[in-house]
C-alpha cells in the first residue's frame, strides 16, 4: 500500500463529519453542533448526508445534532473551552459543511 496516495485524504474533512475542537470560535467550513437550523438552499450537500435526522420538517431548513452537554432535565449545560467536565476538559463539537462527500472523492 501507498502512503502517498492516502495522505491527501487524511487532512481533509467529510461534509458531516463531526470533531471537537479546543476554540472559542468556530472554525471556517464547520458549525457547532448545538441544534440550529441550516437552510437546505445554503447546505445542500450537508443537508444530502445527514437529512432531517435530527430535525425540522426538510422543506426550507435542516437542524444539525445538539451535542453539548445536558443536566437531569435535558437542558444544555453552559460551559466554557477548557473547564473540566466529567473528567476532562470540555471541548464544543463542529460538524464540517464543506469538505469530500461521503462515499466519493468529490471535494464541495
Amino acid at each position: 500500500m501507498s502512503y502517498d496516495k492516502l495522505l491527501p485524504y487524511s487532512t481533509v474533512q467529510y461534509i458531516g463529519q463531526i470533531q471537537e475542537f479546543p476554540y472559542n470560535y468556530t472554525p471556517y467550513g464547520w458549525v457547532e453542533c448545538n441544534g440550529q437550523l441550516l437552510s437546505i438552499d445554503g447546505n445542500p450537500y450537508l443537508y444530502k448526508a445527514i437529512g432531517t435526522t435530527y430535525g425540522s420538517s426538510g422543506t426550507v431548513s435542516f437542524a444539525v445534532p445538539d451535542l453539548r452537554p445536558k443536566d437531569g432535565n435535558g437542558d444544555a449545560i453552559s460551559l466554557t473551552v477548557g473547564q473540566t467536565y466529567n473528567g476532562r476538559p470540555y471541548m464544543k463539537s463542529f460538524i464540517a459543511l464543506e469538505g469530500v462527500y461521503p462515499g466519493t472523492q468529490s471535494i464541495y
